[in-house]
């Protein structure tokens, strides 16, 4: 009985405890840009060619990095273009990948992929190559390559989509 009551007891005081405090970021603007630092002030400009001001810059975020930012509106500090506060920035990015080159028939995003480990890279660049890369024949051959990927906001699910920039076939 006495196992109970300790239990209803802190039951209560758990409902009773004010929750954490969350920083919570609604999100109200989704772009791929670049940041540009421009008199003391980092700015975000969307692909479009429009400039964002971010109020909340971090130290990583440099002159040309370029990515996708997550955000919210904001009341600019130091310039007079809209501005927004950061929620997330997922930068764009290479990596050397090791996979099994697959050929995908769906209808959002068909095309040549790398199958690495964790993750597909969609290849947007196949005429680069000639038939030397996106040719049926080399379906199921693994490959290293070295990737652009572009975290772009896509209706590519579950795939990164990629620019190669050099590749080979193992055996």
């Amino acid at each position: 009985m006495r196992w109970r009551r300790s239990l209803l007891t802190l039951a209560l005081v758990g409902l009773a405890a004010p929750p954490a405090a969350a920083d919570t970021c609604e999100l109200q603007f989704i772009s791929h840009g670049t940041f540009r630092q421009t008199d003391g002030c980092l700015l975000f400009e969307d692909d479009l060619g429009n400039f964002h001001e971010v109020v909340n810059p971090r130290g990583a975020w440099r002159d040309g990095m370029t990515g996708t930012i997550y955000s919210e509106r904001a009341a600019p500090r130091c310039s007079s273009n809209d501005a927004l506060r950061a929620c997330r920035f997922e930068a764009d990015f290479t990596r050397r990948v090791n996979g099994t080159l697959i050929i995908r028939n769906f209808i959002e995003c068909p095309g040549y992929t790398i199958r690495a480990a964790n993750q597909n890279y969609l290849i947007l660049n196949c005429e680069d190559f000639g038939d030397a890369l996106c040719n049926a024949t080399n379906v199921g051959h693994h490959i290293q390559a070295q990737v652009f990927v572009d975290t772009g906001v896509s209706i590519c699910l579950g795939q990164a989509r990629s620019t190669v920039l050099e590749f080979k076939f193992l055996q």
